[in-house]
C-alpha cells in the first residue's frame, strides 16, 4: 500500500514536472535562437457583405501605434453592433525555425454576419517541407449562430490570399474546438491567412473566437514540437501576445 503512495505521488510530481519541462525546452530550442526581422502583417473585417476596413501593423486603426507583428483594434458599432475588439499578433521574430499567427475577435454583437482576416507576409521559415499547425478555440453560440475558422498558406506570398495556384495549404472550415496540422512545401517568401467567419442571430451575442497558427520548419526542434503540442494548456499564445505587447508606463 505504501508503495502504491509513492508511486501515485512521483506520477503527480511528473505531471506536474511537465509544463515546466515543455517551458524551459521551448526557451532552449526557440527563445535563444537568432531574431529576425518582422514580417509585413496586416487584418480586415467586414460586416454583412460590406466592403472590407483594413489595418496595418502600425497603421491607422492599430490602437497600439507601434510596428510590434501585434495589432489591436475595434469593429465600430455599425448597423447595432455594439464595439467589439478584434486583437491580432504575427511575427518570425523568434526563429527561421518558427513563424506564429494569431486571430481572435472577442465582443457582444448583434444580428450580423462578420468576417475578420489576418495575413503575414514575407514568411522566411524554413527548410521544406514545413509543418503548419491550426489550434481553434471558441464559445458555445445560440442555435443558428455559427463561429468558423479557416487557413490558408500561399507559395505566392500574397496578402490575405485564399486562392489561386500558390495556395499549398487550404485547412477547410473549422468549427471550434478544433486541430489541424498539415506539411507542405513552401519557397520563402510565402504568407499565410488567417479567416474567421461569424455569423450571429440574435440582438446581443457574445462572442469569443481565436486561430493559433504555428508553422514550422523541418526537422523541428524536439522542444519546439513539445511545447506547441501543449500550448493549449500552458496558454503560450497569451503570453507571446502579452510579449509583443508595448510596456505601459
Amino acid at each position: 500500500m505504501g508503495g502504491h503512495v509513492r508511486e501515485t505521488h512521483s506520477m503527480l510530481r511528473i505531471r506536474n514536472f511537465l509544463p515546466l519541462a515543455a517551458a524551459a525546452l521551448v526557451g532552449a530550442a526557440v527563445l535563444g535562437a537568432p531574431t529576425r526581422a518582422d514580417a509585413a502583417f496586416s487584418i480586415r473585417y467586414a460586416v454583412d457583405g460590406g466592403g472590407f476596413t483594413t489595418v496595418a501593423d502600425g497603421g491607422v486603426g492599430d490602437t497600439d501605434g507601434l510596428v510590434n507583428g501585434s495589432i489591436t483594434t475595434t469593429v465600430p458599432g455599425v448597423g447595432g453592433i455594439p464595439t467589439a475588439v478584434v486583437t491580432a499578433s504575427g511575427s518570425t521574430f523568434l526563429s527561421p525555425l518558427l513563424t506564429l499567427m494569431d486571430v481572435q475577435f472577442n465582443g457582444v454583437v448583434g444580428a450580423h454576419d462578420i468576417v475578420v482576416q489576418g495575413s503575414l507576409t514575407d514568411i522566411a521559415t524554413t527548410p521544406a517541407p514545413q509543418t503548419l499547425t491550426n489550434l481553434v478555440t471558441g464559445n458555445s453560440l445560440p442555435a443558428g449562430a455559427t463561429l468558423r475558422v479557416e487557413t490558408w498558406i500561399d507559395d505566392n506570398n500574397g496578402l490575405f490570399a485564399t486562392s489561386g495556384a500558390g495556395i499549398v495549404v487550404d485547412t477547410g472550415s473549422l468549427t471550434p474546438p478544433a486541430a489541424f496540422t498539415q506539411v507542405f512545401t513552401a519557397t520563402p517568401p510565402y504568407s499565410i491567412t488567417s479567416e474567421l467567419h461569424i455569423v450571429t442571430t440574435l440582438p446581443a451575442t457574445s462572442v469569443l473566437v481565436d486561430s493559433n497558427n504555428s508553422i514550422t520548419a523541418a526537422p523541428a526542434p524536439g522542444g519546439l514540437a513539445l511545447v506547441l503540442a501543449a500550448a493549449p494548456t500552458l496558454g503560450l499564445g497569451a503570453w507571446f501576445r502579452r510579449r509583443r505587447a508595448p510596456a505601459v508606463a
